[in-house]
C-alpha cells in the first residue's frame, strides 16, 4: 500500500515538489535536478544518484497506474 501512495508521483514531478522543492533550480527535461538550490551543477555522482531515484519513481508510477486503472476497470 505504501508502494501506491509513493506511485502517486509522476517521475517529473518527484524532485519539484515536497521537500525537495527548495533542493534544486534548474531541470533536465525530464525532471531530474541539474543544478542546486545555489545555482551550482550537481556533482556526477548526485546526478547518478537522482537519476537511479527517478528512474524507481518512473517505475512505481507505472505500478500505480496499472493498479488504479485494474480496480476501476473491475469496478464497473
Amino acid at each position: 500500500m505504501e508502494k501506491l501512495e509513493k506511485g502517486k508521483v509522476p517521475p517529473g514531478e518527484l524532485f519539484k515538489s515536497g521537500d525537495n522543492k527548495a533542493k534544486y533550480s534548474k531541470f533536465d527535461d525530464n525532471g531530474v535536478p541539474t543544478h542546486d538550490d545555489k545555482g551550482a551543477e550537481v556533482s556526477k555522482n548526485q546526478l547518478k544518484k537522482l537519476q537511479k531515484e527517478y528512474d524507481e519513481q518512473t517505475k512505481l508510477h507505472k505500478e500505480y497506474l496499472e493498479a488504479t486503472s485494474s480496480s476501476s476497470s473491475s469496478s464497473k
